[in-house]
C-alpha cells in the first residue's frame, strides 16, 4: 500500500470569509498588557500636543505611543512593525483596533511623527505609572508624586526639582528603608567605526552633494575633480592592507586641503542663491570637523574635546568604557538605577561623565518617592568617592563595599562583614542583569534613531518596556502562587485529610 499525502495546504479562499470573527483569549500576553497600561495618563500628555482643530486627522495616542512600545518590545525595524501588526490580531488589539484587519495599519513614515510626539520626561512619567501598577507594591506616603516627571529623568527640571527637595537626612523618627542599585552604561548607535580619513572623506562627500542641492544644477568638471581626488585618496588607504603612519598623514593631508576647498565654494561670489538652514548647519558642522582633524594633525595626536565622529549625528561622541570586548563604544552614556527590579534613567547624555556624580540625585529623587532614604547603596567602586561616602554616612546609607577604617579584631565580626559585602556584590548583579536584558531584548544594544531626542525617546520607551513585563510576570507569578495554594488545600479534601 502506498503512502497517501495527508498535509494538504488548504487555499486561501476556503478559510471562513471575512476573518473579523477572531476570538481574542484573555490570557495572551499582549491583552494582560493592554489591561495594565496607563492610557488614560498616555492621552492627557498626548492632548496637550494639539492646539486646535485644523490640520490633518490625528491618529489616537494609544496607536502613537503602543506603536512606539511594541517597536521596542519586539525589537524589530519600523517597516518589520507594520507587517507584524498587519498579521496578528493580538497586536491591533493592544493599540486599541476595534477589529482584526489585513490592512496596513499606519504608513511607515508615521513612526518617526510618533517619536517626535513624545518628550524624555513624558516618557519618564509614563514609565512611573507602569511602576505604580506593581502587584506587590505597597502603598507609599508620596504616592500622588509618583507621576511626577521628575522622578525618573536627569533634566534641567529634575536638576531643579532634587535640590528643592534635598534635605540632609530623614524626618525625625524616620528610617531608611530599601535598596537602591546604582550603574551606568554605553548605548551604541547605528553608526560605522569612524575613522579619521573616512570621516574627512564622507564630509568632503556631503559638503559637495549640499553645493549641488545649493546651487540647483550640477557641479562644474572642476568640482567633479576635487570629488575625484577625494575619492582616490581615501580608496588607497582603504584598500590597501599596509599603510604606514606616514601614508595615512600624506592622505589625511589632502583630504583637509580637499575640504577646506569644498567649504571655500560656499563663501564665494559665484555663490548667489541664498543657503537653507538646513545646509548652514551642515556647513557648520564640516567646518568644526576640518578644524579638530587638523589640529590633530598638525599637533600629530589622535584625541580631543568633543570630537565630532558622524556627519550626519555629530552630537555622538566616542566614549571610553575599558571593556576588553570593546574598549571604546560611539553613541549615548545613561545613568540607571534598580529598585524592586523596576528601572529608572537618572542620567543622559552623549558626553562621557563620570556617573559617581549621580549618586547623590539618585539618593533624593529616591527619598522624593518614597519618603525616606534607602538603607543601602550598591554601586561599582567608581561611586565611592569621599563626596558620596560623606553624603552616604551624614544620612545612615549602608553603601556596597569594605567598611572604612581599620578591620575589627575579632575574626567572627570580620567574616560576618565580608560575608555582607559578598552577599551586596551578589545583589548589585540585578542592575548588571537589567542592562544586559535591554541589550538582549529590547534594542538598547543599537539605536537606530537619527536625532538626539528620538534617540533618548526610544531608550526610555525600552525601560518602560522592561517594567510593563516585569509587572506582568509578577502578575502571574502571584496567580501561579494563589493556585497552588488552593490546589493544596484542595488535596487535603480529597483524601479526607482535612477537617
Amino acid at each position: 500500500m502506498g503512502f497517501k499525502k495527508r498535509n494538504r495546504q488548504i487555499s486561501v479562499f476556503e478559510y471562513p470569509s471575512g476573518f473579523h470573527g477572531v476570538s481574542i483569549d484573555p490570557s495572551n500576553r499582549w491583552v494582560k498588557l493592554s489591561h495594565q497600561m496607563p492610557w488614560d495618563l498616555i492621552e492627557e500628555i498626548y492632548a496637550t500636543k494639539f492646539n486646535g482643530p485644523r490640520g490633518n486627522r490625528a491618529y489616537s495616542s494609544r496607536l502613537a505611543f503602543g506603536a512606539l512600545f511594541l517597536k521596542q518590545a519586539l525589537n524589530v525595524s519600523d517597516a518589520d512593525l507594520i507587517e507584524l501588526v498587519r498579521e496578528n490580531p493580538y497586536l491591533q488589539f493592544f493599540l486599541g483596533f476595534e477589529e482584526f484587519s489585513s490592512e496596513l495599519p499606519f504608513d511607515i513614515s508615521l513612526m518617526s511623527y510618533f517619536r517626535q510626539r513624545f518628550t524624555p520626561a513624558e516618557i519618564c512619567q509614563i514609565n512611573e505609572a507602569i511602576i505604580a501598577q506593581d502587584p506587590s507594591r505597597k502603598p507609599s506616603p508620596n504616592d500622588d508624586n509618583d507621576d511626577d516627571p521628575s522622578s525618573g529623568h536627569s533634566g534641567e527640571g529634575d536638576r531643579q526639582g532634587s535640590e528643592s527637595s534635598a534635605s540632609s537626612a530623614n524626618s525625625p523618627g524616620q528610617t531608611n528603608s530599601g535598596t537602591l542599585i546604582l550603574d551606568a552604561t554605553c548605548i551604541p548607535q547605528d553608526i560605522h567605526f569612524p575613522t579619521d580619513i573616512r570621516l574627512l572623506y564622507e564630509a568632503v562627500c556631503s559638503g559637495m552633494r549640499h553645493l549641488e542641492i545649493t546651487r540647483g544644477k550640477t557641479i562644474t568638471n572642476t568640482q567633479k575633480s576635487l570629488l575625484s581626488h577625494a575619492r582616490q585618496a581615501f580608496l588607497s588607504i582603504s584598500k590597501s592592507k599596509k599603510n604606514t603612519p606616514a601614508q595615512f598623514r600624506e592622505k589625511q593631508g589632502i583630504l583637509l586641503k580637499l575640504l577646506k576647498r569644498c567649504l571655500g565654494y560656499f563663501d564665494s561670489p559665484a555663490m548667489t542663491k541664498p543657503i537653507s538652514p538646513k545646509t548652514k548647519d551642515t556647513l557648520k558642522t564640516l567646518s568644526m570637523i576640518h578644524d579638530q582633524q587638523f589640529e590633530m594633525w598638525k599637533l600629530k595626536i589622535n584625541r580631543i574635546d568633543h570630537r565630532i565622529v558622524s556627519v550626519s549625528q555629530p552630537w555622538i561622541r566616542p566614549i571610553k568604557r575599558g571593556k576588553a570586548s570593546v574598549n571604546t563604544e560611539f553613541g549615548s552614556k545613561i545613568a540607571i538605577s534598580t529598585v524592586d527590579g523596576y528601572v529608572r534613567m537618572e542620567h543622559f547624555s552623549f558626553e562621557n561623565f563620570n556617573e559617581a556624580l549621580t549618586l547623590q540625585e539618585s539618593a533624593e529623587r529616591y527619598k522624593a518617592r518614597t519618603g525616606s532614604y534607602p538603607e543601602r547603596i550598591l554601586a561599582d567602586k567608581i561611586y565611592r568617592n569621599k563626596a558620596n561616602l560623606a553624603f552616604c554616612k551624614s544620612n545612615n546609607i549602608r553603601m556596597s563595599g569594605p567598611a572604612l577604617g581599620r578591620p575589627p579584631k575579632d575574626p567572627q565580626v570580620r567574616q560576618q562583614q565580608r560575608a555582607a559585602e559578598v552577599q551586596e556584590a551578589g545583589d548589585r548583579n540585578m542592575v548588571e542583569a537589567k542592562i544586559g536584558e535591554g541589550k538582549r531584548k529590547y534594542g538598547l544594544d543599537r539605536i537606530m534613531e537619527r536625532t538626539q531626542q528620538t534617540t533618548e525617546v526610544m531608550i526610555c520607551v525600552s525601560f518602560a518596556v522592561m517594567n510593563s513585563f516585569r509587572n506582568l510576570r509578577k502578575q502571574l507569578a502571584s496567580f501561579f502562587d494563589k493556585n497552588q495554594v488552593i490546589n493544596f488545600y484542595m488535596s487535603f479534601e480529597v483524601f479526607g485529610i482535612a477537617s
